[in-house]
């Protein structure tokens, strides 16, 4: 399961900076980092099956550096559209093209049935 996460860190800090830096170069399942010293925030990408437990344990290890961690929910993905309804089978076989001559003969218009299809006779 893929799950952002913001840390709140004082960037202004070269200390600080470098002690978050080094801690999350630690973990595996960091995929992504960035940034953002104007706002003193770092947003994190991991993959993990619990990030409430990933969240304590960067809690534990960053000591006094890390301010807060925010666990950002995943936007849910867009409904898939629904599969267009399948044709309606059609009859097949030389009855089938009888069934239409008999029924074209009984209107009394002029017709005449081809391979399944009804031609118009002009």
């Amino acid at each position: 399961m893929v799950t952002t996460m913001e840390l709140k860190v004082d960037l202004q800090c070269r200390r600080c900076y470098n002690k978050v830096k080094k801690l999350l170069s630690k973990f595996p399942q960091i995929r992504d980092q960035r940034f953002d010293e104007k706002a003193n925030t770092v947003t994190i990408t991991v993959v993990c099956c619990c990030p409430e437990k990933f969240r304590d344990k960067l809690c534990r290890k960053g000591g006094g550096s890390i301010k807060g961690i925010k666990i950002i929910k995943p936007s849910p993905p867009p409904p898939r559209p629904s599969p267009p309804s399948p044709p309606k089978p059609r009859p097949r076989g030389w009855r089938s093209c009888l069934f239409k001559a008999k029924k074209a003969g009984a209107q009394g218009e002029k017709r005449m049935v081809v391979s399944n299809a009804i031609v118009r006779k002009d």
